[in-house]
């Protein structure tokens, strides 16, 4: 089967996304930050699928640098990436601090960072340039 990576899928569109392609048949890699996924990933297991969750900050270097290669140790036929990951700040504009807009960035930017990773690793079990 092959396997879908959603960032974002424990949540909103990224959960209802997920469900989508499971019920497809779709192994799903599924990303999240704060959100509990366990009640997701019960559910994307009951159509007979592989579902793993991946807790990842992207705000955090480190964390979204080791996401894709974590994702692609557990699954070896991605096939899909869907960029659902955000970071909704609960501010008015005019009193957000500049660290909250810098960490809105980044988890925005590295979310995307992830399918770059992707092609350079190999997507689909032909992993390339070390990984």
């Amino acid at each position: 089967m092959p396997t879908a990576i959603i960032t974002g899928g424990a949540v909103r569109i990224g959960r209802v996304m997920a469900l989508h392609l499971a019920d497809k048949g779709f192994n799903i890699a599924l990303h999240y930050h704060k959100s509990n996924p366990s009640a997701v990933i019960e559910e994307i297991k009951s159509y007979g699928v592989h579902c793993q969750g991946y807790s990842c900050d992207f705000s955090n270097l480190n964390q979204a640098e080791q996401f894709v290669a974590r994702v692609l140790a557990d699954f070896d036929d991605v096939e899909l990436l869907i960029n659902s990951a955000a970071n909704f700040i609960q501010e008015n504009l005019e009193e957000t601090q500049r660290d909250t807009l810098i960490a809105v960035s980044y988890t925005h930017l590295r979310a995307h960072e992830t399918r770059e990773d992707l092609v350079l690793r190999g997507v689909g079990g032909k992993k390339k340039g070390g990984g």
